[in-house]
């Protein structure tokens, strides 16, 4: 609960209205997801915090897997098209969300480098709210990037370059109004060095920013920038900050606090603290609340020390980093977790014993879905294999799968799969990477095609597209996905044979 000094500031924004356009992106979708790749659709109304009171939350029906058929990859935008009058270079980056709509940033031509952000949905119709001639506040249109689409067709996009010059953007319907980094959005000295971002599927955008007096830490091996944190929130082209006494005053990087948002707009920060302070918070429209102070002691399990919030679904369940005080020594093994209310479970931890003689030597959080799989990537090798291979693993506390391991055939093929990227899952509990598929002939790896795979929920393995099969949008291959909605449809950007950046909207489809 907060403190009684507990205070809410909020910087109203002027909207700076532009007459760009009216575009319908605003259609609903289903609630229910989270944070930091982790989406998802259903949820049940959740147990309230100490002292605090349940929050209604919708609930969607469950989503049915789809038919592993359909129509075919389409490319929705390329290199050398013109788009209301803008001629596209390259395809910076693009967001994809359930209703159909489709955010893309591309770089201009004849523009100097300039980018613009164009919104469209899948039948490649795209109208620009951001170019050279109508930029918004103090943004370096040279390095628009990181454009980010709620399933309400708000977005956020950032600029900028790094300290001082990182800039963060909210736009809907049409109107693009700065968050931080530039007026009337939060400003120095509250704002330095943009951190963490995400936006919920209602449109509420989370935000980590660092506030003056900043200073660089010399004291280490590498040079660190200190400044006092900000916790924020923005709703609908308003910033609030999430303050209270409890929380600890301290020097810290913005990036090391870790921040997660429901699509109900939920949005929990995890940060740096010790005794009584919280670690874990809870905000919800001006109301902030402690989950987890740093002295406290759960049951069977301790005291979590530095836990970072990876993601949320709409249940509240937290997909946590973490190490235990139980673990002896100064170096603690990292240990990944959902905790619910007071009850946390464990689903893996570094250094444990696999068997042949390996151990798993390192743990990273990819996502959650709404019936609470959490996504992370494994190393599993000799304890001192700091490039043992990958394994991408899902686990709901009680049942673990192993989607893809490095090394390995990949399901449903009779190839070794020798590289995984790019990971993703929706709400649903689909699951999508870039897997380079090959063989491996003593110390000679030969990788014979690139294919995004899809595994839905129900087990299934798709590769809708693959650059060993041309298809009839031609050879594709350098993919990146950008999006991945809760029916299995994929967002890429990639490279078709020569040399042209293309956007493809690809169904969950296996020719």
């Amino acid at each position: 609960m907060p403190s009684d000094g507990s205070r809410l500031t909020s910087v109203r924004f002027v909207c700076a209205r532009r007459a760009l356009f009216a575009l319908l992106l605003g259609v609903a979708a289903a609630c229910g997801g989270g944070g930091g790749g982790g989406n998802g659709g259903g949820g049940a109304t959740p147990t309230p915090a100490p002292g605090g009171s349940a929050t209604p939350r919708p609930t969607q029906s469950p989503i049915p897997s789809p038919t592993p058929v359909g129509e075919r990859a389409r490319v929705v935008l390329a290199e050398n098209d013109t788009v209301a009058g803008l001629g596209v270079v390259d395809i910076e980056d693009a967001s994809l969300n359930d209703a159909g709509a489709v955010a893309a940033i591309i770089t201009v031509r004849g523009a100097s480098a300039a980018r613009a952000v164009l919104v469209g949905d899948l039948a490649g119709d795209f109208t620009p709210i951001v170019t050279p001639s109508t930029p918004p506040p103090a943004a370096d249109l040279t390095t628009l990037a990181r454009v980010r689409l709620a399933e309400t067709g708000a977005l956020v996009f950032e600029s900028g370059a790094g300290f001082d010059t990182d800039r963060l953007y909210f736009a809907s319907d049409g109107v693009v109004t700065p968050l931080a980094g530039a007026a009337p959005g939060v400003v120095t000295p509250d704002f330095k060095i943009l951190g963490e971002v995400v936006i919920g599927g209602d449109g509420t955008v989370g935000f980590v920013t660092g506030g003056e007096p900043c200073e660089i830490d010399t004291s280490g091996a590498n040079p660190r920038t200190l400044c006092e944190m900000h916790l924020l929130v923005g709703r609908d082209g308003v910033v609030e900050e999430a303050e209270d006494d409890a929380i600890v005053d301290q020097k810290i990087s913005p990036t090391q606090p870790q921040v997660a948002v429901t699509d109900t707009g939920i949005t929990f920060f995890s940060v740096p603290a010790s005794g009584q302070a919280p670690v874990l918070l809870r905000y919800d429209r001006g109301d902030l609340e402690t989950v987890l102070a740093a002295n406290t002691e759960l049951p069977e399990v301790g005291r979590l020390v530095r836990p970072q919030v990876a993601a949320a679904n709409a249940d509240e369940k937290l997909f946590l980093t973490t190490t235990l005080a139980a673990d002896p020594g100064p170096s603690r093994p990292t240990v990944l977790g959902l905790l619910f209310d007071e009850d946390f479970v464990e689903l893996d931890r570094e250094r444990v014993e696999v068997g042949d003689g390996k151990v798993i030597t390192d743990l990273r959080a990819v996502g959650l879905d709404e019936s609470g799989n959490a996504l992370y990537i494994v190393r599993i090798g000799a304890p001192d294999d700091e490039d043992a291979p990958q394994t991408l693993r899902l686990n709901d506390g009680t049942t673990s799968v192993d989607v893809a391991t490095e090394g390995a055939t990949l399901p449903g093929t009779d190839k070794t799969l020798i590289s995984f990227a790019a990971q993703r899952i929706n709400r649903r509990g689909d699951v999508a990477f870039v897997a380079e598929l090959g063989r491996i002939d003593g110390l000679t790896t030969i990788i014979e095609e690139v294919r995004v795979v899809v595994r839905l929920a129900d087990g299934t393995y798709l590769a809708p597209v693959s650059s060993a099969r041309p298809g009839n949008i031609g050879t594709l291959s350098n993919f990146e996905i950008a999006g991945f909605d809760d029916n299995a449809n994929l967002l890429l950007i990639a490279t078709r044979a020569p040399s042209q950046t293309v956007l493809v909207f690809a169904p969950p489809f296996e020719p």
